[in-house]
């Protein structure tokens, strides 16, 4: 039985297990809209007050739920109303179909009425574009949309439909849904460099961005971690892959991320990039960016590879596929073997009233059980307990020592000295923890 193109359209979207598509209608685009009803049943459009809040949606629920977000427009402005979304998507990374009326075949060319040539506009932004000239290619194209928008490093596609093809008929051919490109790792003797280079390092460190998403590789990510003995800062895309008070993640990266997590970034010898860019936000001035650290780089997208920064090793594959043969060669290191991630404390100078031993030198904390043991054992009058943290220190163990103590000790008292603001923060919280009154001293 021979059906619309529009139809078509639709059914193919159900087919790809599309429930939800997001959209504002137009004269070029109202036979798709008409199909939309009459399959209402199985497929649910959300309508908007603008094309941009739609494509935006759409890109929102793509980020949400890992499928492909639909958006739907009609020709001219409705379609050029798409750009800013679709180049969203394409930044990010976002798997997106965006499907566009337009003018009759015919007219292509012509400049008609509310004609663009949309293709044209978005093809620096989007992985692919189609323009559909014949009814009969029309279900096959939807369905290499969809392959294209999740395979490899997501991102957007648009195709664009005139208005004869939405109407001409054609026989549907039901097929199963397309599934993305199958997913490769790195090559073994990258990955073995790689092990390599974090075998000889002393303070690695795992910088991860909206790829360990796309690619599902939070688990593997925090196991190398674990067993490296590494901590992890992101980029703004990764913000979500690793819970904000895992004791081993710093925060965000660069000029608006967390001091802890760029100062140690800045002072690895070793960082491991996954799933990132390196933009100018995160290094500021490539030319002193993090000068001690080899950088060993992993991402689907092999154009990302030294684009940016200099790399060590750059390896090419699918995240969690390349971290499956990473993590067994990668070498294990308990806390603080070899790998002083909370560099050395500044020699604590005469503190005067404050109860503490004037000129007394306290020892470097390298670990977090020997900041707990510092807690009570440092050299102290009375019953106050002083740890002090340099501004290089990352702000987690903070918390992690709080754990190790034992508060309802009537004559513990926690005295923390602060050199960079950004400590108080952190130990203001740790007191409504904690319930204990911390002290801050930021006489140094």
């Amino acid at each position: 039985m021979k059906i619309s193109g529009s139809d078509i359209l639709i059914k193919v979207l159900i087919e790809q297990d599309c429930r939800v598509v997001f959209g504002y209608p137009g004269g070029q685009i109202i036979n798709v809209y008409d199909s939309l009803y009459k399959y209402s049943d199985e497929i649910t459009h959300v309508l908007t007050a603008h094309e941009q809040g739609a494509v935006h949606a759409a890109d929102g629920f793509a980020r949400t739920t890992g499928k492909v977000g639909v958006v739907i427009a009609t020709s001219g402005p409705g379609a050029t109303n798409l750009v800013t979304g679709i180049a969203t998507a394409y930044m990010d990374s976002i798997p997106l179909v965006a499907i566009c009326g337009n003018v009759p075949t015919s007219q292509i060319g012509s400049d008609s009425f509310q004609e663009i040539d949309i293709s044209g506009v978005t093809l620096p932004i989007t992985k692919h574009n189609f323009f559909v000239s014949s009814v009969g290619e029309l279900a096959d194209t939807v369905r290499e949309a969809f392959r294209l928008a999740m395979s490899g490093r997501p991102g957007p596609v648009l195709i664009d439909i005139p208005k004869d093809i939405q109407m001409a008929k054609c026989e549907y051919i039901e097929k199963a849904p397309v599934a993305a490109d199958a997913k490769f790792a790195a090559k073994d003797v990258r990955i073995r460099e790689a092990a390599d280079c974090i075998n000889t390092s002393e303070r690695p460190y795992i910088y991860i961005g909206g790829g360990m998403i796309s690619s599902d590789a939070a688990e593997e990510m925090l196991e190398l971690a674990e067993k490296i003995d590494a901590p992890i800062g992101s980029s703004l895309m990764g913000l979500s892959c690793v819970p904000s008070d895992h004791p081993r993640f710093l925060g965000m990266q660069g000029m608006h991320g967390h001091y802890a997590s760029s100062m140690t970034m800045h002072n690895a010898d070793c960082i491991i990039a996954l799933g990132v860019r390196f933009n100018d936000r995160v290094t500021g001035d490539k030319t002193k960016f993090s000068k001690k650290a080899k950088i060993v780089h992993i991402d689907i997208d092999g154009s990302e590879l030294s684009k940016n920064v200099e790399l060590a090793y750059g390896l090419r594959g699918d995240l969690k596929e390349t971290l499956k043969k990473l993590i067994p060669i990668a070498p294990e290191r308990g806390m603080c073997e070899g790998n002083p991630h909370y560099l050395p404390l500044d020699e604590l100078m005469a503190m005067g009233e404050d109860g503490v031993a004037a000129g007394y030198q306290y020892p470097e904390v390298t670990d977090l059980d020997r900041m707990a043991e510092m807690l009570f054992t440092s050299g102290t009058t009375g019953s106050s307990k002083c740890v002090m943290l340099s501004e290089k220190n990352v702000i987690s163990p903070v918390n992690a020592a709080c754990e190790a103590v034992d508060f309802s000790r009537d004559d513990v008292t926690v005295s923390i000295l602060p050199i960079h603001h950004t400590y108080e923060l952190c130990i203001t919280l740790a007191s409504l923890n904690y319930g204990v009154d911390i002290g801050i001293n930021d006489s140094l």
